[in-house]
């Protein structure tokens, strides 16, 4: 156990929060915040610690408590990101959107040249729909930092959702020339040109074909991305190989709307209509709603990275 480790080694913060951090893998958030609480309590701290403490309280459904704890990390290393990063994280969690920007805001004026505090007020901008704003702040980002992918997905999402699909494409094959090995770059690539629009046996069809197979090359795991393979090869009349990428998306990704609805249409277009109603019966439609929660989810989940806060528990 790491708790027998000797009391006076020599790294006394090191063994104290390797301890929470055990605790908080095993889901004893209240053993964690304790042993967090003691390393405070002996001036042992560092921003880690705060994030930590504050993911656990979140975790035990206390929520102000987290606040308060990134709170507590900010005033004491006003000039690191990473607690400002925590706050974003959360209130994006919350739909507390202006508190976010506030926060991040102050950051800012901490660290005028950090791209992750940009980067992060640019999405919690996106999220509550001030595109304009975002967009600036995603700009700013992409100037101090031209080689980080993320900054390509965002500034590129942004694009889309104010329907400049040509933009938005440009950026995501401008990411993949700085970060080739980017999954979702070559996702949102083909995203782009599907929302602008294309026949089969075109040049942007083929660009789609080949954008999506690279991000599944990438990531196998990627259940949107056979989503949108399984789109092309219906266009094509490839409905066996569709069927078999929505079959795989389906069980990466069982509550996915689009996956689940696009799979029930192929069923029963193939005549397979038991599976097809069991799947209808569980969803009627799929609507760019849909769509729109996987690009805020991918959003959410660049704030959570960039924040190194531990993943919430389910």
């Amino acid at each position: 156990m790491l708790e027998s480790v000797p009391a006076d080694y020599a790294d006394p913060f090191g063994r104290g929060y390797a301890i929470g951090f055990a605790y908080y893998e095993d889901g004893q958030y209240e053993n964690c915040v304790r042993t967090l609480d003691d390393l405070k309590s002996r001036k042992l701290v560092r921003p880690d610690l705060y994030t930590l403490l504050g993911a656990a309280e979140e975790n035990s459904h206390h929520t102000l408590e987290a606040y308060n704890s990134f709170r507590e990390g900010i005033y004491a290393f006003p000039t690191d990101d990473q607690n400002y990063l925590d706050i974003a994280a959360l209130s994006a969690e919350h739909f507390n959107y202006e508190l976010a920007a506030q926060i991040v805001t102050s950051g800012i004026g901490q660290m005028p040249g950090d791209y992750k505090l940009y980067l992060a007020r640019g999405i919690i901008h996106t999220l509550a729909r001030q595109l304009e704003s975002a967009h600036a702040d995603y700009e700013k980002a992409l100037a101090l930092a031209p080689n980080q992918a993320e900054v390509y997905v965002v500034l590129g999402i942004c694009y889309e959702d104010e329907n400049k699909y040509d933009e938005a494409a440009a950026t995501f094959r401008q990411g993949i020339v700085q970060q080739p090995k980017d999954a979702l770059l070559y996702y949102f690539l083909a995203d782009s040109l599907f929302r602008k629009g294309f026949s089969v046996d075109t040049p942007a069809f083929r660009e789609a074909l080949s954008a999506i197979e690279s991000s599944l090359s990438l990531n196998a795991e990627f259940a949107h991305a056979y989503l949108q393979r399984a789109r092309l090869e219906l266009m094509s009349h490839q409905t066996d190989k569709a069927i078999a990428d929505l079959e795989r998306g389906h069980s990466l990704s069982p509550d996915s709307r689009e996956i689940s609805y696009q799979l029930a249409v192929a069923y029963r277009t193939v005549g397979r209509k038991a599976e097809a109603e069991k799947l209808f019966n569980i969803v009627s439609e799929a609507t760019e709603k849909d769509a729109a929660a996987f690009r805020t989810g991918q959003l959410r989940d660049v704030i959570v990275t960039l924040s190194n806060l531990p993943r919430k528990k389910q």
